[in-house]
């Protein structure tokens, strides 16, 4: 029975993931569409962070 509990746990906080960053996609394109230099701005900020954009699929990654 625990395990059962774990698992609904652990697919709640995906859930809830998964949610928070098609929120987050959804105003980095907001925001995009209404400041031109959005775009340069978000990269500045990964980049402070060692972080660079992947173009691919839209997500922050380690940069090498």
């Amino acid at each position: 029975m625990k395990k059962q509990t774990h698992y609904w746990e652990v697919l709640k906080k995906d859930a809830e993931t998964c949610f928070r960053i098609g929120q987050n996609v959804h105003q980095n394109r907001k925001a995009a569409a209404e400041d031109p230099g959005f775009e340069a701005q978000y990269n500045a900020e990964l980049a402070k962070h060692g972080l660079q954009q992947d173009f691919c699929r839209g997500t922050a990654a380690a940069a090498a």
